[in-house]
């Protein structure tokens, strides 16, 4: 199935939380989310990676194995919608992000 890919857009979401279920000790997304980003960019780069989360999470060599990275956060039930119009170029939305996204944490 990866092998028939010739540009695709990929989800990655964080797993649900909320309150003390949603404490995390790590910022790096989760393992199995990053591998399969991994396996996919490794066959085909042109891939527009789409993060579903409502925090900020690192995504350790992502963002340079793939093309773009649209964060959607929690868009809600149009949101799919919303997400279609931006990869297919139809809406580009602006702003600024109120968070800092860091690219790695350094703890020493």
């Amino acid at each position: 199935m990866l092998r028939s890919l010739v540009g695709s857009e990929m989800c990655i979401r964080d797993r649900p939380y909320a309150e003390q279920p949603g404490d995390i000790d790590n910022m790096t997304m989760p393992g199995e989310q990053l591998s399969l980003a991994r396996r996919i960019a490794d066959v085909n780069s042109n891939i527009v990676v789409v993060l579903v989360q409502g925090r900020p999470r690192l995504l350790e060599d992502i963002p340079i194995r793939v093309q773009s990275i649209i964060n959607a956060y929690l868009p809600g039930p149009m949101g799919g919608l919303a997400i279609s119009n931006v990869i297919c170029g139809l809406f580009n939305p602006v702003g600024r992000l109120p968070i800092t996204y860091l690219s790695l944490i350094h703890i020493s």
